[in-house]
């Protein structure tokens, strides 16, 4: 009997997980095979055995403004390439406030076709406003700053090739005004969102936030040239000097960092 018990009480869990579906009940403009995009990114893509959707998922794919509150969900709509050896996707976003979704990003383009996406990110593109405030009791006049902020959607990709030396690149999207940055022989590493917990809590949430990403300048010697009819092994040595770059929410570099320069040997 105890052993029932247990069993029934897993299967209802089981349908609890298994009832959260992707578009529950506002689905206003958005297609009904949508996927939610972080869910997509996490366990669909590379992945053959793909767990439930969960209501947790569907959080990781929303963003809430700090300032106005409101909330933006980010779906993809995926289908296979004509070669059906990759996948391409276009990119919503619904408002929940309003409960109205709208296509931001398609591959049908041109630039986007041949692109395979691997990952998305959120972050927020922060602009800053003067704005007058007069002290009542005193007169004087203070100069305040007053912020906006609208998201960014990070898509990492690679030029599909179907090999491991495609190049890379990174797509910063403002789903707002379908702006587009594209950062060719970029690969993305993640957004920085800057230690703020020294501010009130409301105000946490109003700094910048930036887009890490990397490239590689290589040099090579030939230190032992190769002949397959003599059987002599080949030696090239690559110094490696990788750069951390790092950009605003909307595309512009404010920044870069070399790191330490790593010698690989190849031996044929």
């Amino acid at each position: 009997m105890k052993k029932t018990i247990l069993l029934l009480s897993f299967a209802l869990s089981m349908m609890t997980v298994c009832a959260v579906t992707p578009l529950e009940t506002k689905t206003k403009g958005l297609p009904a095979d949508a996927i939610p995009a972080r869910y997509y990114f996490d366990e669909m893509l590379y992945h053959d055995e793909v767990r439930p959707l969960t209501a947790e998922d569907k959080e990781k794919s929303k963003w809430i403004s700090p300032t106005s509150g409101t909330e933006f969900s980010f779906y993809v709509t995926v289908k296979e390439e004509e070669d059906g050896f990759y996948s391409v996707i276009d990119l919503w976003m619904y408002d929940n406030d309003d409960d109205i979704a709208k296509k931001v990003f398609t591959q049908e383009d041109a630039p986007y076709k041949n692109l395979l996406i691997e990952n998305m990110e959120i972050c927020q593109d922060v602009t800053t406003t003067d704005h007058e405030l007069k002290d009542d009791k005193t007169g004087r006049i203070y100069t305040i700053y007053e912020k906006s902020i609208q998201p960014v959607v990070v898509l990492a990709a690679e030029l599909f090739t179907g090999f491991s030396h495609a190049p890379k690149c990174v797509l910063l999207l403002n789903p707002l005004t379908g702006n587009i940055t594209r950062l060719d022989k970029q690969q993305f590493v993640t957004v920085l969102r800057p230690l703020s917990n020294m501010l009130m809590t409301v105000e946490q949430f109003l700094t910048s936030e930036y887009i890490l990403t990397t490239n590689t300048e290589c040099e090579t010697e030939q230190l032992l040239k190769g002949d397959e009819d003599l059987e002599m092994l080949s030696l090239n040595r690559h110094h490696f000097k990788p750069i951390i770059n790092v950009y605003s929410a909307n595309g512009k570099k404010v920044g870069q960092m070399p790191l330490p320069v790593d010698t690989i040997d190849e031996v044929r």
